[in-house]
């Protein structure tokens, strides 16, 4: 799990969110929250800000309220089941969007404690490369999403809307035209990595082969050695018979 807070030209990092060793079922709790609000969260954040969350258990309890409340810092009423509000929902799939293009040999890795080392690492990387036009333009849609909340009485409305109807958020127009389809970036992805997978077979079959030759090439030089050996002495004795022949002849 990952945890991270924006605003307009302002941002924390990305935080891999730990486990409370003294939880019973040792995952992440208010006292975990409390501790990344207060190293990370609040260097960015002076008295009076407004903060916005959604209404995770972690987040809503007395502690985290009394932590934003004795800071000065306000949280704004949010309703419940909301995410199609929240822009940070665009740019988690921005993020992802982004590490399949940069790591795309994520794709497939086994599932082991190095996989997720690598993938907690390049998450943090790609994180930092995201450009702050792109997270601004997500904070400029806030006003776009409540109108369309207005507008559908309540309603769920469209995610990736950035503005009255005329256009959508999606990875392809945040990020400069880069990736028009997750999905189909992911695919071809695939496709690649299991036709490096198949040649590296192919290399690896050809490598035995080629270590069978070797090992066999040097009794074929000692055959090919002995071969010439018993050419050479062959023809001395067809020299040999010759020459008496001409002697028998002679005499």
């Amino acid at each position: 799990m990952f945890w991270a807070a924006f605003g307009y030209g302002i941002r924390t990092q990305l935080i891999p969110m730990e486990g409370d060793p003294l939880a019973p079922k040792g995952g992440v709790t208010a006292r975990v929250y409390q501790t990344v609000l207060d190293q990370y969260l609040l260097p960015i954040l002076g008295f009076g800000s407004m903060f916005m969350q959604d209404n995770a258990p972690i987040y809503t309890v007395y502690i985290i309220r009394d932590w934003f409340a004795t800071r000065g810092i306000d949280v704004m009423n949010w309703p419940p089941y909301s995410p199609d509000l929240n822009p940070i929902e665009n740019l988690w799939a921005l993020l992802k969007a982004e590490i399949y293009i940069l790591y795309p040999e994520l794709v497939g890795a086994p599932n082991t404690v190095e996989t997720l080392d690598l993938l907690i690492r390049c998450t943090i990387d790609t994180w930092e490369r995201l450009g702050d036009v792109s997270l601004n333009r997500l904070i400029d849609t806030m006003v776009h999403r409540v109108e369309a909340v207005i507008k559908a009485e309540g309603c769920h409305i469209d995610p990736n809307i950035l503005s009255s109807g005329t256009r959508r958020l999606t990875p392809h127009s945040v990020n400069t035209e880069r990736m028009a389809n997750t999905d189909t970036l992911r695919d071809e992805v695939v496709k690649i990595s299991a036709q490096l997978e198949k040649a590296t077979g192919e290399r690896d079959s050809l490598e035995t082969r080629l270590r069978g030759i070797e090992d066999y090439l040097p009794s074929l030089v000692s055959w090919a050695v002995e071969t010439t050996q018993a050419l050479d002495r062959l023809k001395v004795f067809h020299k040999i018979k010759k020459s008496n022949k001409r002697s028998i002849k002679a005499g």
